[in-house]
């Protein structure tokens, strides 16, 4: 391995010494199954202290240790390597991701004579999670030297760089790190993730009631409940928002990318918040006012995987991450695609649906709102809200923005390009092959049977 290091550190940058351990006891059992490819193999996983002492079992701040290995199976020519971990609590949703592109060392470059080497990598984790358990992911990737030197320079950005990503090998759950509450039993900060370096907490006299900063805002609105619309993409969210302006107006507050308009202000009484995307864990963390109603629209996960596949490849607005998700789409059958979008786009969506369910929340199912959309918005929005709706209005704001009012096509009609593509459900049928069907049932079958979608993993 030291020959390899030096013979390496020609191509690349100078690598500092990893502090291997040495005993054999400190590292994990490896899965039998998922460890290799024709690239590249997983040969050893450990988790570690800052004494070097193998644990799983951390305070909130602690420092863990993580030692990934691979061996390279075959040649692969003019190529910079990294390695990632990323780690995901207990509803799925990934808390930290991160790959040695994204650090100040991050690749090894090789002119493609080194089948057999093995390369190591040392990750220290500053643990500042909420108390929990933390599923630990790796893998190891290549990009040719060329795009890699370009991103070097600043010439291209990390999208155009990750086009030419090419992921070799990804093992869930190698590994389960658990964090618990500090020294003392306290907790160091709400939420998944602690960000605050410093807090300055001070006293002042009180203001005086002539002072126009202590005006109180009126509104008529003010003793009502807030309304949360909780649900996950591609779950009508759009068209559940439409309603809501439709009936409450300058009541409802726009929302925001990373639902933004929920978690980074003050919820007030006598507001709308809809499409909000959120995990019951993340919800709990929000200070909310006296009053609030909220319900929680989830759909069919295989629907939902088809419909964001369809949205991210033609008609999402180019936002965000998108652009580059777009571009890896474009040269992929559409099973592919949807292979590709089940393993990165729907496990934040499927963490929202599961999160709800297991917590026991009554859930509205997105396909009972299209066959008894009137009823059930009368019941949601009047009935258990409380606030003063005029049934009427209610009904004509639902009939207005149906389906075929808002696209012209009747459900099932289908425009790829459209933002409304389909409005069918079970359409995931006609897009399901079996190396799709057995990839989503190992993954979000048992959340398809939390959500009431099915009884067993036989469909």
């Amino acid at each position: 391995m030291e020959r390899g290091r030096e013979k390496l550190s020609k191509h690349s940058v100078k690598v500092p010494p990893l502090n291997w351990p040495t005993s054999k006891d400190v590292f994990l059992p490896l899965p039998h199954e998922g460890i290799d490819t024709s690239q590249g193999r997983l040969t050893a996983v450990a988790i570690c202290d800052e004494s070097g002492a193998p644990r799983l079992r951390f305070a909130q701040g602690e420092r863990a240790w993580v030692f990934v290995e691979w061996e390279i199976k075959e040649t692969l020519p003019d190529r910079a390597l990294s390695s990632g971990l990323l780690l995901q609590n207990a509803a799925g949703l990934v808390v930290f991701g991160k790959d040695t592109y994204q650090v100040s060392s991050p690749a090894f470059l090789l002119d493609g004579t080194h089948k057999g080497w093995r390369l190591r990598t040392r990750y220290a984790l500053s643990l500042r999670l909420a108390p929990g358990e933390y599923h630990l992911t790796v893998g190891f990737a290549g990009l040719p030297r060329s795009v890699w030197a370009a991103y070097s320079r600043g010439e291209i950005d990390y999208f155009q760089m990750q086009k030419s990503v090419e992921e070799w090998l990804r093992v869930t759950n190698v590994g389960v790190i658990e964090v618990t509450l500090s020294a003392g039993g306290k907790l160091l900060h709400h939420g998944i993730t602690d960000l605050v370096e410093e807090a300055v907490f001070e006293a002042a006299p009180p203001i005086p009631v002539s002072s126009p900063s202590a005006l109180v805002h009126s509104d008529e609105f003010s003793d009502l409940p807030a309304i949360i619309h909780i649900t996950h993409q591609k779950s009508g969210s759009q068209w559940v928002h439409q309603i809501l302006r439709s009936l409450f107006r300058k009541r409802v507050v726009a929302p925001q990318l990373g639902n933004a308009h929920f978690l980074n202000t003050k919820v007030r009484q006598g507001r709308v918040y809809p499409t909000v995307y959120i995990t019951k864990e993340e919800f709990d963390t929000v200070y909310l006012p006296p009053k609030w109603y909220r319900f929680i629209i989830v759909r069919d996960l295989r629907d939902t995987l088809v419909s964001g596949y369809f949205s991210i490849r033609y008609s999402h607005p180019l936002v965000d991450v998108i652009p580059a998700w777009r571009a890896a789409l474009e040269n992929m059958s559409e099973e592919e695609g949807l292979l590709w979008a089940l393993d990165h786009w729907l496990p934040e969506v499927a963490a929202i649906a599961a999160s709800w369910a297991r917590a026991g929340e009554k859930l509205i199912k997105y396909e009972d709102l299209l066959r008894r959309d009137v009823e059930i918005f009368k019941r949601l929005l009047i009935e258990e809200s409380g606030w003063p709706v005029d049934p009427r209005q209610l009904e004509e704001a639902v009939i207005s923005h149906r389906f075929d009012k808002l696209t012209g096509r009747k459900p099932g009609q289908e425009d790829v390009r459209a933002h409304e593509r389909k409005g069918a459900p079970g359409d995931w049928r006609n897009h399901f092959t079996p190396r799709v069907t057995e990839a989503f049932k190992e993954r979000y079958g048992e959340i398809l049977i939390l959500t009431g979608y099915e009884t067993d993993m036989d469909w």
